[in-house]
């Protein structure tokens, strides 16, 4: 019996060895892609607050459709070369392969600068038609105008942000888009509303923000590999990278329609108003998904590493702990949002809070996303973007046929129920997928403490807003802030007397190192 026991603590550290260095990396990227994220949201959440209660939800609606729109066309003139500049930089670097390296990040810049101009021309002169005979609404041509000038720039971005990633360097990219380009709109924002412009003024300062992280993203690439400067020549690999990336075109474009049909429908169906109020909780529920989004900035590369040294073994042991630490982070989010559903929305203005059903409905859509992990780059990064290509695309079409069903009889309603049911679809069958073409899954057995934590923590918060005070106070900002502290507070003490696993005290060491090392950094700085 002895000897069994010392087996499995031999095996044990076995496994620590493995792959603590990975998590270890991965803790210390998605502390700074997380810590990102989150100022990223709340920069965002103060800038979308500003707008609905200076436009209202009309004009909102008319932002948001626009802006909708112009995403679109920016999945297909950046045409996948996005992922493909992960992938390959990735790849390369990790060879030091560098004249595959610049080849590959000229061809993509290329690439999307040509596309990016017909995109921009065809839409130019066909925004007319689409504003008065799609969507019955002439003031949505003046705002697909003006948005239409940050095209070029957001795809040029878009590539060079993921060839940052590729090179695992995430700080850069959190920078641009988390800090430096919120930052900037929410500035422009507070300017023109202060000089008295309404809906221009929301555009405008889109425009310019994106302008200023096209910027900043190409100094950044250029500092990290000046591709356009040295001597060396690029050995260009188009074919590998154009078969790689053109299926990915339409993964984007489809799990695009998967996540924004339901505005666009609503667009046709409905009324600007209907939009806006839908496009204010839609803005509020990538809370949710934050924490996941954090990790997948780092595992992707990561992913594209370990399934080309087809080490499956340690690629199991990753994916499950970040799918872990995905759904403990994103629980309490969720949960916080379900119950305070009607003072979030409150928050844009009264006219917002007939939308807190839609919010707790995709919000709960994202759980069911986060908790399966990162399924989408699973199958993208190890090959398989084929499948991942014919998963978009029927439940994209599946979700557009729900929506034409659903919204003309339950609006806002049926087109959060629509995205849901299309959503949860396409990431059962994901998980499935990637257990019979791989041999792994996100899953074990501890999961269960995040959900017991949660019920606990959600059943205490209830049984305190039935008071009445409570309960009418909550619509005040700095009540409802209190409260929404208090619920994390009670779920963090929660995990912690479930106590923590080996990876998760590996993890909170990397990043309090991290926050540690940034902080004497400053120290020092400030000293000097």
């Amino acid at each position: 019996m002895k000897r069994k026991d010392k087996d499995l603590e031999n095996k044990k550290e076995l496994i620590k060895d493995f792959y603590k260095d990975d998590i270890s990396k991965i803790a210390k990227n998605a502390g700074i892609s997380g810590l990102g994220e989150i100022l990223g949201n709340i920069i965002g959440y103060a800038s979308n607050v500003l707008v609905t209660r200076r436009i209202g939800p009309s004009s909102f609606g008319i932002y948001v459709l626009a802006s909708t729109i112009l995403r679109v066309v920016s999945i297909f003139s950046v045409a996948g070369l996005d992922n493909g500049l992960i992938r390959f930089i990735a790849l390369y670097h990790g060879k030091g392969d560098r004249a595959r390296l610049k080849g590959v990040i000229l061809f993509g810049t290329q690439v999307v600068g040509l596309i990016s101009l017909i995109f921009f021309l065809l839409l130019f002169f066909t925004s007319n038609f689409i504003s008065t005979r799609i969507f019955h609404n002439p003031d949505l041509s003046f705002a697909l105008m003006i948005l239409l000038i940050s095209l070029p720039f957001t795809n040029l971005m878009t590539i060079w942000l993921g060839g940052i990633q590729g090179f695992q360097l995430i700080k850069y990219r959190v920078y641009v888009e988390k800090l430096f380009q919120p930052i900037s709109r929410l500035f422009f924002l507070i300017l023109f509303f202060l000089l008295g412009m309404k809906l221009f003024g929301v555009l405008l300062a889109s425009v310019l923000s994106i302008i200023i992280g096209f910027i900043i993203a190409f100094n950044y690439l250029n500092n990290i590999s000046p591709f356009h400067k040295n001597s060396l020549t690029p050995i260009y690999e188009n074919k590998t990278v154009v078969a790689f990336s053109l299926p990915l075109v339409f993964v984007t474009f489809f799990s695009f329609l998967i996540r924004w049909t339901d505005i666009l429908m609503l667009g046709y169906f409905k009324t600007s108003l209907d939009v806006g109020i839908f496009g204010a909780a839609d803005r509020v529920i990538p809370l949710v998904s934050l924490p996941l989004q954090s990790l997948n900035v780092i595992f992707s590369p990561m992913i594209s590493e370990l399934s080309g040294e087809r080490d499956f073994s340690k690629l199991e042991g990753l994916f499950k702990v970040e799918t872990k630490w995905a759904i403990s982070l994103s629980f309490p989010i969720f949960l916080a949002l379900s119950i305070f559903a009607h003072p979030v929305m409150n928050i844009f203005g009264d006219a917002f809070t007939v939308g807190a059903t839609v919010l707790i409905i995709l919000s709960a859509a994202q759980m069911i996303r986060v908790s399966v992990g990162s399924t989408g780059p699973m199958l993208m990064m190890t090959g398989h973007q084929n499948i991942s290509l014919a998963n978009t695309t029927i439940f994209a079409i599946a979700n557009i046929i729900l929506n034409y069903l659903l919204i003309p009889r339950y609006g806002i309603i049926g087109a959060a129920i629509a995205s849901t049911i299309s959503l949860i679809a396409i990431n059962i069958v994901e998980v499935i997928q990637i257990y019979y073409l791989l041999k792994i899954h996100p899953f074990r057995s501890d999961l269960m403490k995040p959900l017991v934590a949660g019920v606990f923590s959600s059943l205490v918060t209830l049984f305190i807003l039935r008071v009445e005070v409570i309960r009418i106070n909550q619509y005040n900002i700095f009540c409802l802030g209190a409260l929404i502290l208090s619920f994390f507070a009670l779920y963090l003490m929660s995990m912690i007397a479930l106590r923590l696993s080996d990876e998760d005290r590996w993890i909170i060491d990397a990043i309090i190192r991290r926050i540690r090392l940034a902080t004497e950094k400053n120290t020092d700085n400030k000293s000097t």
